[in-house]
């Protein structure tokens, strides 16, 4: 027979239970403070965004572009996150490798910072790179294309919200065959990583259109003068290509002009930048470059940022400050997708890893598995417009990975982009890269 519980039974089962009801709210209620205080603690703790970038020495005009960016876009948001208020810490790496390590580790030991942004230098990139996942903070390269740092080189606490550099110049080695033409290229660049990868994406993908690279000429990072080098040029091809940091750009265009008049030269966006152009005007004109950011392009983002930069600044945008304010974009979606929780680290670095952005400057980006962007790369050529020499774009590549058209798999099987790499099949013994300038 099934048992009846008797009334005083259920009385004293009710107040029993609520006993341990009121037990339990109360321990609740004791404890509860201590997770406000935490969160509290934490809104009232400004996040501390680093920034390491050339601000003296050879990549010091972009440097200088990629901080006023970034602030530009600081200004906007008016310093804040969600609910959290942030901080900007600049170092400056001086152009300089062991300088870069050095200020890295004020930044992460000193400063304290929750992520370090920036970067302008490829060399620097794969200087402070060993260095990052030994830290576990975040760090995200804003311009610096060091390629394998997103391929074969990849780091765990390291995301792109720039491009590599053969990224760029892929789609341009193509375009460089199919579109405009050209059977036979001579190239010259900067002896160091960026532009050995820039030079190696478009000599890889012209070739393999069918067209030919019959010289290649390398200059030592600190020239100014390209004089010696420009001379050493072939005259028999139908154009020039050219890589160098922005600095130098502007002292290669006029030399480049003086000695060789209206030969064809097309390059890097670097070396077609607004500021470029701004500084050599006319010189400029008929360079046509590859870039993931274009100043005329028409999208209401860009036109909000070109106005804003201008009525800060009193200058056009750059490339690079596009840079600098893009990987502010980054930052600001993965924060307020964690709630600004970026005491947790790892939470922080996943979500920088899943960022998608529809409306930066540049066009619509998100990160692939390996945390490099894929985003529009556009084909430019400076013209004359109103009086004023500016890049007007020929075609818009959507949504151009760093691998392009190769499979992944396969891309990275191949040996890093260097001096020798590709070789240059179709140089002569007087023209080939071993003998050109170390």
């Amino acid at each position: 027979m099934k048992r009846q519980s008797s009334p005083s039974r259920l009385l004293e089962t009710s107040k029993t239970l609520a006993l341990a009801i009121s037990v339990t709210s109360a321990s609740l209620v004791a404890c509860s403070p201590a997770l406000p205080q935490n969160t509290t603690k934490e809104a009232d703790t400004p996040i501390k965004i680093g920034v390491l970038s050339s601000l003296t020495g050879v990549g010091s005009a972009a440097g200088k572009d990629l901080v006023n960016g970034l602030n530009l876009w600081a200004d906007e948001v008016h310093h804040e996150i969600g609910k959290r208020k942030f901080e900007i810490v600049v170092e400056d790496d001086a152009g300089d490798p062991t300088t870069g390590i050095a200020k890295l580790d004020s930044l992460i030991n000193k400063s304290k910072v929750n992520v370090v942004d920036g970067i302008v230098l490829s060399n620097i990139a794969y200087a402070i790179a060993p260095h990052i996942d030994k830290s576990q903070i975040p760090v995200v390269l804003a311009i610096a294309g060091a390629d394998d740092l997103t391929k074969n080189k990849r780091h765990e606490w390291l995301v792109r919200s720039g491009y590599s550099a053969s990224q760029l110049t892929m789609p341009f080695g193509e375009y460089a065959f199919k579109t405009l033409g050209y059977k036979r290229i001579a190239t010259i660049g900067q002896n160091f990583p960026f532009c050995w990868e820039s030079i190696g994406g478009f000599h890889k993908t012209f070739e393999d259109a069918g067209g030919q690279i019959v010289q290649k000429v390398w200059t030592p990072l600190e020239v100014t003068d390209f004089t010696e080098y420009i001379k050493q040029l072939r005259n028999d091809v139908d154009a020039v290509f050219v890589c160098t940091t922005i600095n130098p750009a502007m002292k290669f265009l006029p030399q480049f002009r003086s000695l060789k008049g209206k030969m064809t030269l097309i390059g890097s966006g670097v070396n077609f930048d607004e500021a470029v152009i701004k500084a050599v005007g006319k010189d400029a004109l008929g360079g046509i470059s590859c870039q993931n950011y274009a100043f005329t392009s028409t999208n209401a983002a860009n036109k909000q940022f070109l106005n804003a930069y201008k009525a800060k600044y009193h200058t056009n945008a750059s490339w690079a400050a596009e840079g600098g304010y893009t990987s502010g974009l980054v930052i600001e979606h993965a924060v307020k997708s964690i709630n600004g929780d970026v005491e947790n680290k790892e939470k922080f670095l996943n979500a920088l890893k899943k960022v998608e952005i529809s409306t930066a400057p540049r066009g619509p980006l998100k990160l692939d598995e390996y945390g490099n962007p894929i985003e529009n790369i556009y084909i430019r050529r400076v013209e004359e417009v109103g009086g004023t020499p500016e890049n007007s774009i020929l075609h818009t590549y959507n949504n151009v990975s760093q691998f392009w058209k190769y499979n992944p798999g396969d891309y990275l099987k191949q040996p890093e982009y260097r001096r020798a790499y590709p070789p240059c099949k179709h140089c002569t013994e007087s023209d080939s890269e071993s003998h050109s300038s170390k």
